[in-house]
């Protein structure tokens, strides 16, 4: 009876040794939490990997990705080639659970051998990279606010626009770029902007982050309007809504799309893809960046 005992350990720790070695999938783990939603912790992610051939010398490239979900990435030292397999879930409507698998392409059974003895290599590694990627998010996330006020209606109302193509991350340098040029055109012409500017996206390709909207300056619907070959304009109907009020720079307000997309993901509400922004302050004015503030729609499906 011992001896079967014996036998049944011995080979119990020598396949879990061997699954240890030559089968566990990562061979170190680091996870946290964030007060955010998955596509926020998803771009810095992206953009986290860009910034570190600046400051480490740590050549950085995106393996596969899949929106908001699961980032593979390599970063190449002059020693190893790091894979960082990220995964993030939405843990509730405010809260996501980062999860990052390691492997040390070049060296995974020494670190798995070595790991439990030493806090030096993979692991050292993988904790100091991911605290500073951690670090790096919370500087981000004090500097925006976002609020999901529930269902509600994008308003009705005419506009004068010019339509865009552009990367997720440059929309705002395209609006400031624009804005002198719409409200120019509008002066010229005796236009009288009635309320606030506002974006219509067409076209949100979520796994590459490019984009297509319309950005509108509403004005008085007249029979007659002057030409132009570029500024168009249009009447946007009244459509319900998911709704959130974003506060701070608006070069970053989609991570109120992001919180939305992941709302309607949670709660099972069938939206499209195709935010809308109103904007209730002058970013040429200054001021206290957490003071602006925009209203974020995102279209229900009925």
């Amino acid at each position: 009876m011992k001896k079967s005992v014996i036998i049944g350990i011995t080979s119990f720790l020598v396949f879990g040794l061997i699954w240890y070695l030559f089968f566990k999938k990562y061979d170190y783990v680091v996870t946290f939490k964030d007060k955010t939603a998955p596509g926020t912790i998803f771009q810095g992610a992206l953009d986290w990997g860009d910034g570190l051939k600046k400051s480490d010398s740590i050549e950085s490239k995106i393996v596969s990705k899949m929106a908001f979900s699961t980032i593979v990435q390599e970063l190449k030292t002059e020693q190893s080639t790091i894979v960082f397999n990220w995964f993030f879930e939405g843990v509730n409507d405010s809260i996501t659970g980062v999860k990052v698998g390691v492997i040390d392409s070049n060296n995974s059974i020494v670190n798995r051998i070595m790991l439990p003895f030493s806090s030096e290599g993979v692991k050292q590694f993988s904790i100091n990279k991911v605290v500073s990627f951690k670090n790096s998010l919370d500087k981000h996330l004090a500097k925006h606010k976002v609020k999901i006020n529930t269902a509600s209606n994008i308003p009705a109302q005419f506009c004068a626009y010019i339509p865009i193509e552009s990367s997720l991350q440059s929309k705002g340098q395209h609006m400031i770029a624009i804005n002198s040029y719409i409200m120019g055109f509008l002066q010229k012409n005796n236009l009288e902007v009635v309320g606030r500017p506002f974006i219509e996206v067409n076209y949100w390709d979520i796994q590459n982050q490019k984009i297509k909207y319309n950005f509108c300056f509403p004005i008085e619907e007249l029979e007659m309007l002057p030409y132009h070959k570029e500024i168009k304009f249009k009447k946007i109907s009244a459509k319900k809504a998911l709704k959130a009020t974003y506060k701070g720079n608006y070069r970053t307000s989609d991570r109120a799309w992001f919180l939305l997309y992941d709302y309607a993901l949670r709660n099972n509400i069938k939206i499209e893809n195709k935010p809308f922004e109103i904007f209730y302050n002058n970013p040429f004015m200054g001021g206290n960046e957490l003071d602006w503030k925009a209203e974020i729609f995102m279209p229900i499906i009925e």
